[in-house]
């Protein structure tokens, strides 16, 4: 099957629908278009087909993120958060979806906590010497 066959599989307006109602309806935040779930789903077969047909032309075009600012204490910059519209979300699952499965034996996620633990235990077995602990600060600078 050529890879074009395998994108368009994940956006069949089952699988959105499937991806929607596992993923997206979890969350409750509304994009720029403050689109509810409440809202949505009157028209949520419409949404589907549009996100199908324009992922198939080549014509999907993401909505501008809200931008929700998030204190993070006095004196310190807020932590700017984007949130997309639920259209945008269900692309985006079923984008995250195709990637996650076309480059499943190249990924490997490990959760934080487990990474910390078997590092704490090669240490304990002096397998390093040495180690750095850093501190990134301003990642992503403007």
């Amino acid at each position: 099957m050529k890879v074009w066959d395998e994108y368009i599989n994940f956006f069949t307006e089952e699988k959105l629908k499937s991806l929607y109602l596992e993923h997206v309806i979890l969350s409750s935040a509304t994009g720029i278009d403050n689109m509810s779930h409440k809202l949505l789903w009157p028209m949520l077969n419409d949404q589907l087909q549009i996100i199908n047909r324009k992922v198939a032309t080549g014509d999907y075009n993401f909505t501008k993120y809200k931008l929700k600012l998030i204190s993070k204490g006095r004196s310190k910059s807020p932590r700017e958060i984007s949130i997309p519209t639920i259209r945008d979300k269900i692309t985006l699952r079923a984008l995250c979806e195709f990637l996650g499965e076309k480059f499943s034996d190249d990924l490997n996620f490990i959760l934080p906590q487990v990474f910390i633990k078997k590092i704490k235990k090669e240490m304990d077995e002096n397998k390093y010497e040495n180690f750095i602990k850093l501190d990134v600060k301003n990642f992503y600078p403007k």
